[in-house]
């Protein structure tokens, strides 16, 4: 049982030695984009102007969150594509709302003044749903373990919300 302890105990003090301080979102959060969420589809552009609020292990993660569950979910067969630096596909166990998350394992590896690009198909749902509230949300965490670019090893550090719209629409956005 000590050493079960003793094990548990070092493994803890390896996971709080990598969690990242805290960074102004200016240094994390990109500096504008563009939204486009239709019934059938997410398309999101952004860019930075700094990256250096993330680390060695840094993740970013572009999130469109719809609040209406009639309005549109994620199109059978799940495609979805990104230029962002090994990018993945968010997985939606335990979330609350619709949220269609197109990722970044490597966000250190993101380049300042670079248009950057998400796509994520939907499937429309109800036709007596026509629209529905949007948040896109930027959201930096880490890898943990770090040698891990799974979705599933990623953990989120920090959100910070970029715009709020009515869906179906496209906007340019610039952070506050």
């Amino acid at each position: 049982m000590r050493k079960l302890l003793t094990l548990l105990t070092a493994l803890l003090g390896m996971a709080l030695s990598v969690l990242p301080s805290h960074a102004a979102v200016s240094q994390w959060a990109p500096a504008g984009g563009e939204s486009d969420v239709q019934k059938e589809y997410s398309y999101q552009r952004m860019w930075w102007t700094d990256t250096s609020g993330f680390g060695g292990s840094g993740t970013y993660e572009h999130e469109t969150i719809v609040y209406n569950a009639g309005f549109a979910n994620p199109a059978n067969g799940g495609y979805w594509s990104s230029n962002l630096p090994r990018a993945y596909k968010d997985t939606q166990f335990a979330d609350t709302t619709e949220n269609f998350t197109v990722g970044s394992a490597a966000a250190s590896s993101i380049a300042t003044y670079v248009w950057y690009y998400t796509y994520y198909d939907l499937q429309p749902q109800s036709s007596s749903v026509p629209t529905s509230s949007v948040r896109i949300n930027a959201q930096r965490g880490h890898r943990w373990p770090s040698w891990c670019y799974s979705t599933w090893c990623v953990w989120a550090d920090e959100s910070y919300g970029l715009v709020v719209f009515t869906a179906p629409a496209g906007l340019s956005w610039v952070r506050r």
